[in-house]
């Protein structure tokens, strides 16, 4: 739970800072897919695969929610980690 306000300006940053990283990941998505070689997307399939197979299949969607979580928050840190490195970088160059 959220205890006061939240400032909107920061809404707005945090909610640009998602749709522009969704960008990039659409983007990367777009430019790494087709330029998979036959066996690379074999192996990316497979391993796929492997995680759905080993995955219960009695509709464990409380599992399947947390380790949707687990990688969200492993993405948000990514994208922390990177941000911080270009706000870094953008100081230096000043």
């Amino acid at each position: 739970m959220i205890k006061g306000r939240i400032d909107s300006h920061q809404a707005r940053a945090w909610l640009e800072g998602y749709r522009a990283a969704d960008a990039v990941i659409a983007a990367e998505r777009q430019r790494r897919l087709p330029s998979l070689t036959q066996a690379e997307a074999r192996a990316e399939f497979e391993r796929l695969w492997e995680i759905w197979d080993a995955s219960p299949k009695d509709g464990d969607f409380v599992a399947l929610d947390r380790a949707r979580a687990a990688f969200l928050v492993a993405r948000r840190r990514k994208f922390d980690l990177a941000s911080q490195h270009n706000r870094t970088i953008h100081e230096r160059s000043l």
